[in-house]
């Protein structure tokens, strides 16, 4: 996961590999897609831990501020916001249908007939199932997570306490 993190995540799409059964294609900035044999929320839940992030708890931070509380953008940082689109039909019931694409490296959405484009920064088209109009909520969605995302960090950062590398003192009170 470290090596694919490295190399910059611009999208994590589930797909169908003949001979392989359902994967996930995870395209990266710096090299050609690489595929897992792993399912989307496996894929997600290792990238969330590699992070430390809580992917519940950062739902339920979320959930209240978007439009779509069932396809919420997941923010790994103030950068990488993956937004949800549906990629794929699933033929099977726990087969998942949503990809993740992170805005920082989204280029351009194409509206085609039954469908939608999304052109990555390296000129890779990833075709999507929602319509131009959900895609562009799905963005908008993405925007409002980040400013939130931005505001709580420097919230935090305004608040935490700095040691300077010099250790705590420790006062004991005796009777």
């Amino acid at each position: 996961m470290q090596e694919l993190i490295n190399k910059g995540i611009m999208a994590i799409v589930p797909e169908y590999v003949k001979d392989r059964g359902n994967c996930v294609t995870v395209y990266t900035n710096k090299s050609k897609p690489v595929t897992l044999e792993k399912g989307i929320k496996t894929v997600l839940r290792n990238l969330f831990k590699y992070y430390m992030v809580d992917l519940n708890e950062t739902k339920k931070r979320y959930i209240n501020l978007v439009s779509s509380p069932n396809n919420m953008p997941l923010p790994l940082s103030k950068n990488d916001i993956f937004i949800p689109l549906k990629t794929r039909k699933p033929i099977c019931k726990n087969d998942g249908a949503t990809g993740y694409i992170n805005m920082r490296y989204l280029k351009k959405v194409i509206k085609n007939e039954n469908s939608t484009t999304i052109q990555l920064d390296n000129n890779t088209n990833i075709e999507c199932l929602s319509s131009e109009t959900t895609v562009k909520n799905h963005l908008r969605n993405g925007n409002i997570v980040s400013k939130c995302y931005e505001e709580r960090s420097m919230f935090v950062a305004e608040n935490q306490v700095t040691y300077n590398g010099k250790k705590p003192i420790l006062i004991v009170y005796e009777k």
